[in-house]
Parts: C-alpha cells; structure tokens; sequence
C-alpha cells in the first residue's frame, strides 16, 4: 500500500498525518493539498526516471557507449601513472609536460 493510499484510507477512519519538518498537517485543507502535490511530484519523478532508465537500456543495445568521454589519450595517461610511481610533484608536471591537469 503506498502512503498516499494509507493516508486517504486513515482519513476514512479519522486518522491524521502530521511531518515534524515540512509544513504537512492533513487536518487542513493547505496540509492536504501539501500532502497531494508531493506525491504528484513524487510519482512525475519516479515516472521520468524509469523512462530514463528504460532509454539507456535501449541506448547501450544500440552499442552507444555510455559515460563521460575520455579527456587523456592512452599515452597521457601512462605518463601520468609513471609520474605518480616516481612520488614526486605531480601537478606542476603535468601541467608543463602535456598541457592538462588533474585534481589530487
């Protein structure tokens, strides 16, 4: 049983539903309409993420490849392992060496 189906059934039985930290209190009509509008919202989001899911599926069946694209070609990327392993400064390096940079 969702809330809101236990909500509209405990007002049935005069049964209040009041949050300690929205302004939600179903003894009034504005409380009500609170309760309403963030399961509205709450159903539109849960909607928009299973279409989104579903159009990933889809996406990674037609072979797109998912995910950020690569910022460093293979090579640079060795060069800045090595660079690491040497446990010296790395980012003055970087930047000098192959014009990027990479947080640490």
């Amino acid at each position: 049983m969702t809330l809101s189906a236990y909500l509209m059934n405990s007002t049935v039985r005069e049964v209040a539903f009041q949050s300690l930290t929205e302004a939600i209190d179903t003894t009034t009509p504005t409380g009500r309409a609170m309760w309403q509008m963030a399961g509205i919202l709450a159903e539109l989001e849960r909607s928009l993420i299973q279409e989104r899911t579903k159009a990933g599926r889809a996406a990674v069946a037609r072979g797109v490849k998912m995910g950020r694209k690569v910022k460093l070609t293979p090579q640079q990327v060795a060069h800045a392992r090595k660079l690491i392993e040497q446990d010296e400064p790395l980012q003055n390096r970087l930047v000098s060496q192959e014009g990027c940079f990479i947080e640490c």
